[in-house]
């Protein structure tokens, strides 16, 4: 079985720490899509090229595939992302 799971934010916490860890175990989860508020030149990265990058967080939320989002931005921000997740019927990680 393979989880399917979103990212919020894509800075230090996502790319040193939790995204290499999911990556590395493609057997077990997928990662759909990454939200972040402005687009980064590293998201060009070949290992990124099977993940969606969005601007949209509607778009990343309504995905029924996606079962788990993992928050992964600044402590004030916490709250609201996990909010709008969880009424989205997503489980929540952050």
């Amino acid at each position: 079985m393979t989880l399917h799971c979103a990212f919020i934010g894509f800075g230090k916490s996502t790319t040193r720490y939790h995204l290499p860890y999911v990556l590395n175990r493609k057997d077990t989860w997928h990662v759909a899509h990454i939200f972040r508020r402005h687009a980064k030149p590293e998201e060009q990265a070949p290992h990124y090229s099977h993940i969606h990058f969005t601007s949209d967080l509607d778009e990343v939320l309504g995905d029924p595939q996606v079962k788990l989002v993992i928050v992964c931005t600044h402590a004030d921000s916490h709250f609201e992302y996990a909010k709008r997740a969880l009424e989205a019927g997503k489980k929540c990680a952050g």
